[in-house]
């Protein structure tokens, strides 16, 4: 969603609630109900973010407004929208690690480092 109206030429995050704003830029979600579906939808809108942003990266100097009506740089909204991302990723982490399960990325760094030996 970020990354979408980032990529639009009137960027404005006030333009309508959050709510509207995942409707219009992932209406998909709601209709997905398993993993595999999770997963595909993801993989689809990773693809799509990168040729959006590569399609408009002389765009993203422009400014825009934030949920508090300031303006930022659509590159610091991207740079902002990474960062949370990341904060949910730990977040899920601590949940695997609490549920007893090993996250992917450690499970893939042990096996690169038994590789190595």
């Amino acid at each position: 969603m970020l990354v979408g109206e980032a990529c639009r030429t009137e960027s404005n995050l006030l333009r309508q609630s959050f709510l509207d704003h995942i409707k219009e830029y992932a209406p998909e979600v709601a209709a997905t109900k398993d993993k595999d579906g999770l997963l595909a939808l993801m993989g689809t809108s990773r693809d799509n973010a990168e040729e959006c942003i590569r399609a408009n990266e002389d765009k993203l100097g422009d400014l825009m407004k934030r949920f508090d009506g300031r303006d930022m740089s659509k590159l610091d909204l991207l740079r902002f929208a990474t960062s949370h991302e990341m904060y949910h990723r730990g977040q899920l982490t601590v949940y695997q690690r609490l549920l007893n399960i090993k996250p992917a990325l450690t499970a893939r760094f042990e096996k690169l480092f038994a590789q190595a030996k």
